[in-house]
């Protein structure tokens, strides 16, 4: 349907046009619309997924397996195409900061040492403001910054998880809702300075629609446009209704 395909395309690639006006305005009235932008989220999907495609194969390549060469190759090669995907995207503040993170990440990986998250998010964001002060005043480039110092903060020194399925599975939901609420903790101080108000209202729901929108909704479209990239129109309607009724409650949110 033409308006689960504008919501997906919202959600994947930032391109509103297909939402109806009264859909833009509720996210953004309710501190939602980082959602319906090219953000950090996208490009951890793609750096997860790109890497997890590249590591499976390089261990099939017996010399690189032996030389424990694969990690280094997962964590290195997906970045000029995520790269890419930026450049296509509209190089989004936030996706590049993401991005930037990301490499210098990757290069301490690579040079045997433990990249600390906060100390990363932070290099990486007096970079971005040296070379270019005006971001300090781009609401989106500000959000990701605390978002991500915020979800760095948390991941520190993390508890194992659990044995057992059942367990497990409510360690990763508890782990995500205060993840999200420490998020959203953290930008509602930026969200009160640029827009003048920060409801209590918004933190709640973006402790629900964040771990969702970024941890189930958008992989389901990624995957989704990937099948509409090599499967024939006629096998499309099945994933299309999939993602279609997925997209519903988040959109019922705001």
């Amino acid at each position: 349907q033409p308006a689960h395909a504008g919501r997906a395309r919202a959600l994947l690639f930032g391109d509103r046009s297909g939402l109806r006006r009264d859909e833009h305005e509720a996210f953004r009235e309710t501190g939602m619309a980082h959602l319906l932008a090219v953000s950090g989220a996208h490009v951890s999907l793609l750096l997860g997924l790109v890497g997890f495609v590249l590591r499976a194969l390089a261990l099939r390549v017996r010399r690189l397996a032996e030389e424990g060469a694969a990690p280094r190759l997962a964590a290195a090669l997906p970045l000029p195409i995520v790269g890419f995907f930026i450049l296509v995207t509209g190089e989004a503040p936030s996706s590049l900061r993401a991005l930037l993170t990301a490499l210098v990440s990757a290069a301490a990986s690579l040079a045997g040492r433990r990249a600390q998250g906060e100390a990363v998010v932070a290099l990486v964001a007096l970079a971005m403001a040296a070379a270019d002060p005006v971001l300090v005043s781009d609401v989106g480039w500000v959000l990701s910054v605390a978002a991500s110092w915020a979800l760095a903060r948390g991941s520190r020194d993390p508890s194992p998880p659990p044995d057992g399925l059942r367990a497990y599975l409510r360690y990763e939901l508890a782990a995500a809702l205060a993840a999200s609420f420490r998020v959203s903790v953290a930008v509602t101080p930026a969200l009160a300075w640029h827009f003048g108000r920060a409801p209590l209202s918004a933190i709640a729901l973006n402790a629900v629609a964040a771990p969702v929108g970024e941890a189930l909704l958008l992989p389901a479209v990624l995957l989704a446009a990937l099948a509409g990239a090599v499967l024939p129109s006629w096998a499309l309607g099945p994933p299309g209704r999939v993602v279609g009724a997925l997209l519903e409650p988040l959109f019922a949110l705001p």
